[in-house]
């Protein structure tokens, strides 16, 4: 098999991730437009051809630590991001490779591939997460992969007729029938735009509110993936915005990328957020999406607010674990890294 790369984006590579196992939004030209602009990290498109035929395709990008300092727009702090990239980069990817028929060897090379890419870059670290329920049998003999990186939670939508035949627990039932007795209203983004700046007027600009997404993310996802964007929104019966949850699609996946309440919610009690999660597991259905991943699950939550995630995403179904990957390369990098990190007061967000 053979290996190639490159920094721009094949003409072709959506089209064939499409045709792919697993495929994801993660894993296409979309997510690095939007990540290439948004957070600065440096796409790496890796294919793995037997004879003129591709048969795996790994999106991942070149990164450095990330870190709280890098979040408060210092034109020194900039400076010192793009020092750090050759100092102690590392390379990631979310939702891959995806991989025709899930072939173990093409899977290996697609991962060594990255990590070859790697050091050639001078990374420090390599880390990764494989889409949905991907099978641990194409993981076996590659060092630093493991069938269970994180946890997550999928709905399959196939067998969804209404939003009553939703699997999920009673509570949830309960509040879905809350909203719909209360005459709470979903509307969809493009479709309404000026209902999402009625919302987008409610969130808050500074990071770590309560109500959860800010106006910056939402907006940003918005802008950033257009076409695979879409978000549901619930409001009272007399406009009043209440809850929100972005989803990001391609392929037979559908995954979350945001989510918030506005105060209003909490004053009212009525938070729509079960009934939207209904709702996109139906639409999902309708556009034949298979898979709605719920994005992750904190496998020992550690405040309130990812208490709050945990309890609210397993009503949906059981855990299941995602497969990933990590690899250090040079632990002396890392180790200095993390202690510039600690010196300039920022909390390591690195993985390691």
């Amino acid at each position: 098999m053979k290996v190639e790369f490159s920094r721009k984006t094949p003409c072709d590579w959506d089209d064939i991730a499409n045709r792919l196992d697993g495929a994801n939004i993660h894993q296409t030209s979309h997510w690095a437009r939007y990540c290439q602009t948004r957070t600065m990290d440096r796409a790496l498109f890796v294919r793995v051809l037997n004879g003129q035929k591709v048969v795996a395709q790994l999106l991942a990008f070149q990164a450095v630590p990330r870190s709280t300092v890098f979040r408060r727009g210092s034109k020194i702090l900039a400076a010192l991001h793009w020092f750090l990239l050759p100092l102690a980069g590392k390379v990631y990817w979310r939702g891959g490779p995806l991989v025709r028929g899930q072939d173990p060897g093409a899977v290996r090379a697609a991962i060594e591939g990255a990590v070859q890419q790697a050091k050639t870059l001078k990374a420090a670290y390599v880390e990764g997460t494989m889409p949905p329920r991907f099978p641990s049998a194409a993981l076996q003999g590659i060092a630093g992969a493991t069938d269970r990186r994180g946890q997550t939670i999928v709905v399959e939508t196939a067998k969804i007729e209404d939003l009553t035949s939703v699997p999920i627990e009673r509570s949830a039932r309960k509040q879905i029938r809350k909203t719909l007795d209360a005459g709470v209203v979903i509307s969809t983004y493009p479709e309404n735009p000026a209902v999402l700046a009625s919302h987008i007027e409610c969130l808050k600009e500074a990071r770590g509110d309560r109500t959860g997404a800010t106006r910056c993310q939402v907006l940003s996802l918005a802008e950033g993936l257009k076409e695979r964007f879409k978000i549901f929104m619930a409001s009272s019966p007399d406009g009043q915005p209440l809850a929100g949850v972005g989803v990001m699609y391609f392929g037979c996946i559908a995954s979350e990328g945001v989510r918030y309440a506005t105060s209003a919610a909490y004053e009212r009690r009525l938070s729509g957020g079960d009934r939207i999660q209904a709702e996109i597991a139906v639409w999902c259905r309708d556009q034949g999406i298979p898979l709605f991943d719920l994005a992750g699950l904190p496998s020992h939550p550690r405040d309130r607010k990812q208490d709050g995630i945990y309890r609210f995403k397993v009503k949906y179904g059981c855990p299941e674990p995602v497969a990933g990957f990590s690899q250090v390369l040079s632990r002396r990098r890392c180790a200095l890294v993390a202690a510039m990190l600690r010196t300039v007061g920022g909390r390591n967000e690195w993985g390691f």
